[in-house]
């Protein structure tokens, strides 16, 4: 509805005499209703601002948010549903007057009058035009995947040369997009670059030969002790158990202290004899008076 300005209609006669123009705005236009003129409350009310400004908003010269926008991504994240299959039935449902399922022709029919209608919806978009051979050849140099400050969030950092030109980091995350970033690049494509060059030095290392590391001397192979069977000998080489240096051979007959002779083995099945009997020799049936001094003599008769 368009509206005018009535000021001179309602700013007449006795007001004019009583109240100065902005006592009346303050008194009369801050509470009228008028939705015609743009003085009153109502026709500066951001409702009406709204429902004026609608069709060229929303219809005619819609305004669409870039998707990368960071203070979009909490709408953006949503997970709109598209609910036009349900629309479309219930559209078809209401002109039929009845509750029946649509069938596929008729959504068709219906999607296909719609379209008609209304030119600026329900088109299918536009192929895009196919690339020309002559546009240069853009050549990945490194590529890989930076994780953002917020949880969940990643952005793709690459390095890239397009024809001859030198090569060029980009990097996906806003600061980049929105050319927010230090004129060295954004803290992704400047640990992507830090990551870059220490692959390279490990490269070079892995592929530099190795010096060959001096030959241990082999140590000679000790021979079997004496009372070891060969089987038992060949478990312990094979497990380590092996002493580095080897025991003392010892010959069968063993080893005497000061260079004598070892006595003869002793045969465990002989008898064995007692000693030689030191001292007095008590008789059979002698009589052995143990303390008390020795017996008194007898006085001849």
């Amino acid at each position: 509805m368009p509206r005018r300005d009535l000021w001179k209609e309602c700013f007449a006669g006795e007001h004019q005499q009583h109240l100065s123009p902005e006592d009346f705005k303050r008194l009369f236009c801050r509470l009228c209703r008028n939705p015609e003129c743009v003085n009153s409350a109502s026709g500066r009310s951001k409702w009406a601002n709204r429902i004026e400004t609608q069709v060229d908003r929303l219809l005619d010269n819609p305004i669409f948010a870039d998707l990368n926008d960071p203070k979009f991504a909490a709408i953006h994240g949503l997970d709109f549903k598209d609910a036009m299959r349900q629309a479309i039935a219930l559209e078809i449902t209401t002109q039929k007057g009845d509750w029946e399922i649509p069938t596929e022709a008729e959504a068709e029919t219906f999607a296909a009058q719609m379209t008609a209608q209304m030119p600026g919806g329900f088109q299918a978009p536009e192929p895009e035009p196919e690339p020309e051979d002559d546009e240069p050849e853009v050549e990945i140099l490194w590529e890989g995947e930076a994780k953002g400050s917020k949880k969940g969030t990643s952005y793709k950092v690459t390095l890239a040369r397009v024809g001859d030109s030198e090569p060029a980091w980009s990097c996906t995350c806003p600061a980049t997009q929105y050319g927010t970033a230090p004129p060295g690049g954004c803290k992704h494509v400047v640990a992507a670059m830090a990551q870059m060059e220490a692959d390279a030095e490990a490269e070079v290392e892995v592929t530099e030969e190795p010096e060959p590391e001096p030959e241990a001397p082999s140590e000679p192979e000790q021979e079997r002790p004496q009372g070891v069977d060969p089987e038992t000998w060949k478990q312990m080489r094979e497990r380590n158990r092996v002493p580095r240096s080897p025991n003392t051979q010892i010959p069968e007959g063993g080893i005497m202290i000061g260079g004598a002779s070892p006595p003869e083995p002793e045969d465990p099945w002989a008898v064995d004899t007692p000693p030689p009997p030191t001292g007095e020799v008590v008789p059979v049936g002698g009589k052995i008076v143990m303390g008390g001094g020795a017996p008194p003599k007898k006085s001849p008769k």
